[in-house]
């Protein structure tokens, strides 16, 4: 290690600076110390030449003298003895690696590319055998390789060397061997043979002699056409002829010719050529002389003796590069070869600025711009934030600047010198940048771009100006160069496999070398020299910058890829004077061509001065804390983040929470147990005058009610305190062993979300932020300790679960849960700024952050150089964020002690100990607790009696527990009652109190225990079939009337409907309909008879509107300006606005009259009219700011957000926040698909189109082509013709559709459209279409939709703990459960048994209530049942177990008191709903995963009732199945997708996929009856669940029966299917379960209120089912007759105010089963405006 320390060490020190010392030396001296220069051969000649003794240092490094460096044999090279036998070719003839001690040679593979050298060492590229040079070890590729037949599709030398044949005669000795300038007279371009040139072109074509060959008496052409008999001629001589300059005789007669330099303008006179046009003349500049030219070379540059190449004068050049985790050096002319820096990532960018070296960073999780010095040493992150795929990077060495390339942002960055300020320069039509160079000589820059189309771009360094600059024939250009000196730009392209340059002025294009270069990648141009990296031969190769002359390979790497390479010489700095330094930019300035140009970073824009940046967004601020000690982290978009270290008053940090009012840092102090206040804008600290504290290990700020919530570990509660009285309440205590490990605060919502943790089971629950409306939301998967935490920008909850590594979301509701990273780690921490997540783990000093919609797994990291170990960090945000004003701000909202949120609103509450009087705000101090109380002396709270010495800490500080006498102890065969009584086991739970005190029945649910029509149609005359129903209807449905005859004496009786022995009514009009149709609220007759005058009538409720029709409508909407009863009634008496103009205190705004502005809203700092005229000659701020009392300036977004922004508080003012605008007008179009547009965009009739009047605004209706459009013979429309302006509209008659060529008019098969017209059975007809109904069900009066025969359905649902049951016959809401238990989360009905099966999650229990016997039924220890339902022949109950344990589909038999396991769930999935079909003996059920943010997918599957056949009925990405249905009749399954508020259905083959419908709101459940969906409730009806045969009746199966094909399986407790004669392994006796009955009535009488409360009339039924949101999906009427299906909801608390209705229904808005869903016009023709009236008033039901 000793020599690469000292290589590196004197690299990076005097060595490096006298490489490239700027200095006025020439190329071939020395630059001493001292400044003097001196021969470099006297260099290290042991004399001080210098007069410094500079000259003689490092002159082991500078000769390469062993021990400590190494001679390479076949170049000059020096590289580090450390590098000698490392196994890496540092040589490039592999000299190095010679000789290795215990060196086994081992076998290598070269590649189609490579040729192997004759020791079988290395692989060169097959480019450079044969080449003049050798680059194998042993020279094999010159001696062995010459001799071998190499492929050469040029010119190949005698030597065996192959060039290019535009080598040959070219003047130079390119093979080595001279052969390419032999025979050059039979060589050439004979273009180029011409007499300017003095050259003569024989007459064979073929042969060119010099012109003084010409008539010299001697024949040196083959065919003698240089001699002639002009040749002798006296008069044809040169003397007379009157040349300018030269003459010269020819076989032709004299001919005048110019001299070198010269051409003919005409016969006798010559011009002066400029040869500086000529391509590569010089290397640098040129200037044109008569006759000739001279190059020169810039400043810093010298001309060689060779009058046309320039070297750099001031030392040598360094050329650096990349090759993935290293970047190397190597000096140009003395060859020094040394390491920059190793082990790094994934370098790829570099560049050198003469001071430090920068390099760009792809690796993930690490992109970075690094700098460093030349050794490595120093090394400096640059740029941390913002990065994606940063490729290349070049440093304006003038400013200090670093401009970047980013493929995956596709932009042009540039960061300040230090990294401190960055920005994005040019982002437009940029796809795929890649590399990047700078002309700062010139003040612009060009990249090149991999997108399609490919190309290389120009603009000035300020990103102005970009523009294409070569887009022509550019594929995969990788490497940019720029050759300022010689004004070109070289590029490299990976595809074509060239390289390429350009002229700056975009001319002169030129290919250097083509199908040489295998796949280059980057490029350097210095002097007369390209470099460029090739991946292909893992080299740097370097030729001659013209012509590709000299090619040869100067740096070789065995197996990794060369990437970036950087030239650095300080001749190629030349620009002296930097704009900049008087710029006076106050963050970013840039070169802009000869001037420059200032920038901000992007959260920041520039003022109208054009110099200073001004905020615009805040800054993005963490705080972490750890021990005693706080880091400030601001957060950059695009830069370095700033960390600083802030003085902390804590000793033990435990948790930190931020006071965005004040600006304030909360931080819980563990050692003291006290919650200490920092400013951070002051640094002031003060302990909160909060006492009586535990370890608050976890806290959230409340900004709207000035509340802080603690979480208290020690004590196990959670605690608010309002800072503004200092008044404190307990939320939850009493956690039963849990504790409360993290808490987030949504203000908005008024909610808050909590994590709670008991041994290695967690849980997220969901509370108003007054401790009330708790619900679980994230109950499965967690391990913990599980952080919790809220984004208001993407209005989510993030949570952290340290046990599983998992980061995961749900929404402010809590009802669903997608995942955002999955880490090896344990995540202890989060926060969020606007764009990103970060987080902190368990035992590390490393902060972590992901972009929030990030679809990558990648995440981004800075580690803190923090000292010791680190158990865990605590990391907040103190960035501040609005928030919406609340009235706890102002006055503490009158409240006397704590004003909380809840929800929207706000609540007063009291500490403990203190009772909220009847006004709601003021708190009472408790004197006394009441004779059945206990108080809690420490809390000061009241509890029951019977909850002291229970064994739980009821009081807050476990008050009641402390001086209990010690329990007697019972029997181990006796059950011990909480009084100390003993009694036998067998007594527990029986139903009877056998313990005094009862407690043997408590908790009972945790102890183990020939042609013809149909049946019931009429054959009319003519053989048609109709319904019977239509019989006597009054409408002629027979062509011959058949069907109206005789109506008088027609009888109905049971032939007509399906149900035998069936009771039927008769309509006055003759028509029979079922008996149970009569008075159920829905006319069925076609004379409305069935809905008389004796049917029960009912009022409306005090809560409801009742109409002058009799309908009962909500209040809220009464004088909504939407006729809602149908009769306008609603709308009389309301006190319309009117309009009018501004009032007394109000102003108009000039550009816009009709908009009134208080006066208290001029010059009050936000713009309320469109010009901001209010707000004009009010302040020297902009128009887009607000002007503070203090004149400040800030900008309006900033107003109002909860923030003092001003210092002064003026823009939260109480007053100006409350002051709001109304009236945003939006504006929507209309439909016309069956109308005529206007040009204006009005919609109108068509049968006001071309009818002579202007019914457009535009008049676009009339005139054009009206006349002749529709003329005969001239359209060919096959039915209608509708004439336009504009030509023929073809139209069809009803029945038929019109076809793709807008003309043909075909029959429309109404039974395929979807939705369908028919709500069961379709059968098309020409231009026509009938409708029937299953078994069971009869046509309704439309004809289209169908009804169920037998008594009307009921709704059973659930509320909280109640199953309640809505009986449409009789209007009554029925309790018929009610009990204190958890809530219920499974419900079905069978309609056979009337029995209704519920489970309840939480108590691990299956229920049974038979309505008819009033028992109820339950088997516990189930696991956690969730989904359930039942197959009604067998009563077999299937249910989802959600027990982490099992995680299965299970089935329970409450006669064969038996349960078993049916189907394995994976664990990480759950299943969100199922539903079973009896009659098709199938079951569905849902399976839902949460791994991908925002988007939770779902799989439907079908299986059979014995869990086998099962298969994949539909599977989505995104979804969340929330309920299933099917119709068994059309096999079609609906589905609720509530993550995307749709309902969809498909068949029971997976096909037929359709969405139905996008709801308004997320439902859950769904039943399918009738033509209808409902959700939130079952459907109780007879046809629902028909006669099934019970296939398990008589079974021989040892343990449960199960449906199957053909009859059925046995299934046995561990999920096994055995054969019907064969006995389960695992099952001793026949049943291990025990199914408890328990009186419904006698639970009634137990309770302490009557629950079976039965409300007569309709308006309650109403009422409860807008309130339960129970929504239906109605097969609703089109306008064309076409039946759909359509979402009819009402949310009573939204501010909506009418109903949502997407197509037209069958009931009229307003209307359904409950209510008269016909309305009549009193002007009717048919009937009298009297019998309407009557028939209205009757329809008020």
């Amino acid at each position: 290690m000793i020599p690469v320390i000292l290589f590196v060490g004197i690299v990076s020190s005097a060595f490096a600076s006298a490489l490239i010392a700027p200095n006025n030396c020439t190329v071939n001296q020395f630059s001493c110390t001292n400044g003097n220069c001196i021969p470099s051969s006297l260099r290290c000649n042991e004399k001080n030449d210098c007069g410094d003794a500079s000259d003689e240092e490092m002159c082991d490094l500078i000769l390469c003298k062993p021990p400590n460096y190494f001679r390479c044999n076949n170049s000059k090279r020096c590289i580090s003895k450390s590098w000698v036998c490392d196994g890496e070719d540092d040589c490039v003839d592999a000299s190095d690696e010679l000789n290795c001690p215990g060196e086994v040679p081992k076998p290598i593979t070269c590649n189609k590319y490579e040729w192997k050298c004759m020791n079988k060492r290395s692989c060169i590229s097959i480019d450079d055998v044969c080449n003049g040079e050798p680059d194998c070890s042993d020279g094999s590729d010159e001696v062995i390789g010459c001799t071998l037949d190499i492929e050469c599709d040029k010119f190949k030398c005698k030597n065996g060397h192959c060039i290019g044949n535009e080598w040959i005669c070219d003047g130079y000795d390119d093979c080595g061997d001279k052969s390419d300038e032999e025979d050059c007279e039979h060589h050439f371009d004979i273009q180029r043979c011409n007499i300017d040139e003095r050259k003569f072109l024989c007459s064979d074509n073929k042969t060119c002699i010099d012109d003084h060959q010409v008539c010299d008496g001697h024949i040196d052409c083959p065919d003698k056409s240089d001699e002639g008999f002009k040749c002798t001629l006296k008069n044809a001589s040169c003397l007379n002829y009157g040349c300018s300059h030269d003459c010269v005789l020819l076989p032709t007669g004299p001919k005048c010719v110019c001299p070198v330099g010269y051409h003919n303008i005409d016969e006798k006179n010559c011009y002066d050529i400029n040869e500086c046009e000529r391509y590569g003349i010089c290397d640098q500049k040129c200037q044109n002389t008569p006759g000739s030219y001279r190059c020169y070379c810039d400043p810093k540059y010298s001309l060689q003796s060779d009058e046309r190449s320039c070297k750099a004068n001031g030392g040598e050049a360094m050329l650096i590069f990349s090759s993935k985790s290293n970047i190397r050096a190597y000096t140009l002319q003395s060859h020094l070869y040394f390491s920059v820096a190793k082990r790094l990532k994934q370098v790829i960018g570099v560049d050198y600025d003469g001071h430090h070296i920068y390099w760009t960073d792809i690796f993930a999780e690490h992109e970075s711009i690094v700098r460093s010095l030349e050794d490595g040493s120093e090394k400096e992150v640059l740029v941390t934030s913002g990065l994606g795929l940063p490729e290349d990077l070049a440093v304006d060495w003038l400013t200090g600047n670093i401009y970047f390339t980013d493929t995956e942002k596709q932009h042009i960055g540039v960061c300040t010198e230090n990294g401190e300020y960055c920005t994005v320069l040019v982002n437009k039509d940029i796809r795929r940048p890649r590399a990047i160079v700078l002309n700062v000589e010139e003040g612009d820059m060009y990249w090149t771009d991999w997108g399609q189309p490919a190309e290389i771009a120009h603009s000035l360094m300020d990103g102005t100006g970009d523009e294409s600059f070569v887009s022509n024939n550019v594929h995969w250009p990788n490497g940019l160069a720029l050759d300022y000196p010689n004004e070109r730009l070289y590029w490299t392209d990976a595809r074509k496999m060239t390289l390429e340059s350009i002229r700056l002025d975009g001319t002169d294009r030129r290919i250097v070398l083509d199908q040489i270069v295998k796949h280059p990648y980057a490029i350097a141009v210095f002097e007369n020299q390209l470099y460029w990296s090739d991946w292909v031969a893992h080299s740097i190769q370097s030729c001659d910058k013209f012509y590709g002359k000299n090619h040869s390979t100067v740096i070789k790497e065995s197996k990794a890829y060369i990437y970036g390479i950087s030239i650095f010489h300080p001749a190629l700095q030349n620009r002296n004077e930097n704009p900049c330094d008087g710029a006076f930019c106050s963050d970013i300035c840039l070169l802009k061509g000869d001037g420059y140009s200032c920038a901000c970073p992007q959260n920041k824009v520039l003022s109208y001065d054009k110099h200073v940046c001004r905020d615009v967004k805040k800054k993005q601020m963490l705080i972490i804390g750890f021990k005693n000690t706080l880091i400030e982290v601001e957060h950059q978009l695009l830069g370095k983040h700033d960390v600083s270290t802030i003085t902390s008053p804590a000793k033990n940090i435990g948790c930190l929470a931020f006071n965005n009012i004040n600006n304030t840092l909360l931080i819980s102090d563990l050692d003291t147990k006290s919650i200490i206040s920092t400013n951070l804008d002051t640094g002031f600290s003060e302990v909160l005058d909060i006492h009586d504290l535990g370890e608050v290990s976890a806290m959230d700020y409340d900004p709207m009610g000035n509340n802080l919530y603690m979480c208290d570990e020690e004590k196990k509660i959670l605690e608010v305190v309002n800072l503004n009285t200092m008044s404190r309440k307990i939320l939850l205590h009493d956690m039963n062993g849990e504790s409360v490990q993290s808490i987030t605060l949504i203000p908005d919502e008024g909610v808050m979300f909590i994590s709670l943790k008991k041994d290695q089971i967690s849980h997220i629950d969901r509370l108003t932020m007054d401790g009330m409306s708790r619900t679980h939301v994230v109950e499965q998967g967690l391990v913990g300790p599980v952080t919790v935490y809220y984004d208001n920008d993407v209005h989510r909850v993030f949570f952290a679960d340290a046990g599983t590594g998992n980061i995961e979301s749900t929404s402010v509701e809590g009802d669903d849960r997608h995942g955002f990273r999955s880490l090896s780690a344990f995540p202890v921490g989060l926060t969020s700024l606007e764009y990103d997540i970060f987080w902190v783990n368990d035992f590390s000093k490393t902060l972590y952050w992901a972009e929030k919609n990030s679809t990558t797994n990648y995440k981004k990291k800075i580690t803190f150089d923090i000292p010791g170990n680190v158990e865990k960090l605590h990391l907040t945000s103190i960035t501040h964020k609005r928030h919406y004003h609340s009235v706890c701000q102002y006055n503490n909202g009158n409240c006397s002690h704590l004003c909380l949120m809840s929800y929207k609103s706000a609540v007063c509450a009291c500490p403990n100990g203190w009772d909220l009087s009847s006004d709601n705000h003021t708190c009472i101090k408790r004197e006394h607790c009441s004779s059945t109380e206990f108080l809690c002396q420490n809390s000061n709270v009241c509890i029951l009696s019977s909850l002291r010495c229970n064994g739980r800490k009821d009081c807050s500080f476990g008050e009641d527990e402390i001086d209990c006498e010690p329990s007697r102890k019972c029997a181990p065969d006796l059950f011990q009652c909480n009084n100390g009584e003993c009694i036998q086991q067998e007594k527990l739970c029986d139903h009877n109190y056998d313990c005094k005190d009862k407690s043997d029945e408590y908790n009972c649910q945790d102890k183990n225990k020939k042609k013809s029509c149909p049946p019931r149609h009429f054959s009319c005359g003519d053989g048609k079939c109709i319904p019977n129903i239509y019989l006597c209807n009054g409408i002629f449905e027979c062509a011959d009337h058949s069907d109206e005859e005789k109506c008088s004496v027609h009888m109905c009786g049971s032939q007509h409907f399906s149900r035998k022995n069936s009771v039927n009514f008769r309509c006055n009009s003759g028509t029979c309909i079922p008996k149970s149709w009569e008075c159920d609220h829905e006319y069925d007759c076609s004379d409305y008879s069935d809905e008389h005058a004796q049917c029960p009538s009912v009022t409306c409720s005090p809560t409801m509107h009742t109409c002058s029709n009799g309908k009962c409508i909500d209040k809220k909407l009464v004088c909504d300006k939407s006729n809602d009863c149908g009769d306008n009634s609603d709308e009389l008496m309301c006190d319309l606005a009117t309009t009018g103009g501004c009032r007394l205190n109000e102003f108009a705004c000039s550009s816009n009259s009709s908009i009134c502005v208080l006066n208290s809203a001029k010059c009050n700092g936000t713009s309320e009219c469109p010009h901001h005229e209010d707000e004009k000659d009010c302040s020297d701020c902009n128009v887009d700011e607000f002007s503070c009392d203090n004149k400040k300036c800030i900008p309006v977004q900033w107003i109002c957000d909860g923030v003092n922004d001003c210092g002064d508080n003026t823009d939260e003012k109480r007053e100006l926040c409350s002051h709001s605008l109304d009236g945003t007008l939006q504006f929507s179009a209309n439909s016309c698909e069956n109308g005529f547009r206007c040009k204006s965009g009005h919609c109108i009739s068509l049968s006001s189109v071309c009818d002579g009047k202007h019914d457009c605004y535009d008049d676009s209706d009339e005139n054009g082509l009206c006349p002749q459009a529709c003329e005969a013979m001239k359209h060919t429309c096959s039915q209608v013709c509708v004439p336009t302006p504009t030509g023929p509209l073809c139209k069809c008659n009803p029945g038929y559709k019109l076809m793709g060529d807008g003309r043909t008019c075909k029959d429309l098969d109404e039974c395929q459209i979807d939705p369908p017209v028919c709500s069961q059975i379709c059968n098309n007809n020409e231009a026509s279409f009938t409708c029937d109904c299953f078994n069971g069900y009869l046509l309704r009066s439309d004809k289209k939709s169908c009804k169920a025969e037998g008594p009307p359905m009921s709704l059973i649902f659930t509320s909280n703990n109640q199953i309640r049951k809505l009986t449409q016959k009789t209007n009554s809401l029925t309790v018929i459960f009610s009990n204190e238990m958890p809530k219920i989360s499974g419900l079905d009905f069978v309609q056979r048994s009337k029995s209704i099966y519920f489970s309840i999650e939480l108590t691990g229990t299956i229920h049974r209530i038979s309505e008819e016997k009033q028992i109820r039924e339950y088997i516990e220890h189930v696991g956690q049942p969730q989904k359930l339902s039942v197959d009604w022949p067998t009563q077999n109950l299937y249910f989802y177990n959600a027990d982490t344990r099992s995680n299965s589909i299970n089935v329970c038999n409450f006669e064969e008191r038996l349960c078993a396991k049916l189907l394995d769930i994976d664990i990480h999935r759950q299943v969100s709903a199922i539903t079973v079909d009896s009659v098709n003996k199938v079951m569905f059920y849902s399976v839902m995963s949460w791994w991908t943010f925002d988007s939770p997918s779902y799989v439907l599957y079908k299986c059979h009732l014995d869990g086998s056949g099962r298969t994949e009925v539909v599977k989505f990405t995104s979804g969340y199945i929330t309920g299933l249905a099917f119709d068994y009749n059309n096999k079609r399954l609906y589905f609720v997708d509530q993550h995307n508020s749709q309902i969809g259905m498909v068949n029971y083959e997976g096909k037929m996929k359709t969405v139905l419908f996008t709801t308004e709101t997320q439902p859950i459940g769904l039943k399918f009856f009738e033509d209808h969906l409902f959700y939130l409730t079952n459907v109780v009806q007879e046809t629902l669940q028909p006669s099934v045969e019970n296939v398990c009746k008589n079974h021989t199966c040892s343990y449960l029966c199960l449906t199957s094909e053909p009859q059925y399986k046995c299934l046995c407790k561990n999920g096994d299917i055995v054969a019907k004669s064969e006995k389960c392994r695992d099952v001793e006796g026949k049943s291990d379960f025990k199914v408890h009955s328990v009186s419904v009535k006698q639970e009634e009488l137990n309770g302490k209120k009557g629950n079976s409360a039965v409300i007569i009339g309709i308006l309650i039924p109403i009422f409860i089912i807008l309130v339960l949101t129970v929504a239906t999906i109605i097969i609703r009427r089109k306008n064309n007759g076409s039946m759909n299906v359509s979402i009819r909801f009402y949310n009573p608390e939204s501010s909506t105010n009418s109903l949502h209705n997407d197509e037209k229904p069958i009931l009229q808005p307003g209307q359904h089963e409950y209510i008269n869903p016909v309305h009549f016009d009193e002007n009717r023709s048919e009937m009298s405006p009297s019998l309407a009236r009557k028939l209205n008033e009757m329809g008020g039901i």
